[in-house]
């Protein structure tokens, strides 16, 4: 059975390993914070890409305007 790092951290603190738990707690922290990173830069490649898109078109509309 695997245990989560939040079940460990609260297991920790039941045996007094305050250290440890001190640990595991920076560690999800850290979890937490890099899955918010990452959900950021999806969202900043999805912006691009529809910004990417529109140049595109609307460079293709350029070119058939003047061609």
């Amino acid at each position: 059975m695997r245990m989560t790092v939040e079940e460990q951290e609260r297991l920790a603190y039941v045996s007094g390993d305050t250290t440890t738990a001190a640990l595991l707690a920076r560690l999800d922290d850290m979890h937490y914070a890099l899955g918010q990173g990452v959900a950021a830069l999806g969202e900043i490649n999805r912006q691009l890409s529809k910004t990417s898109d529109a140049a595109e078109e609307g460079l293709i509309m350029v070119k058939r305007a003047g061609g």
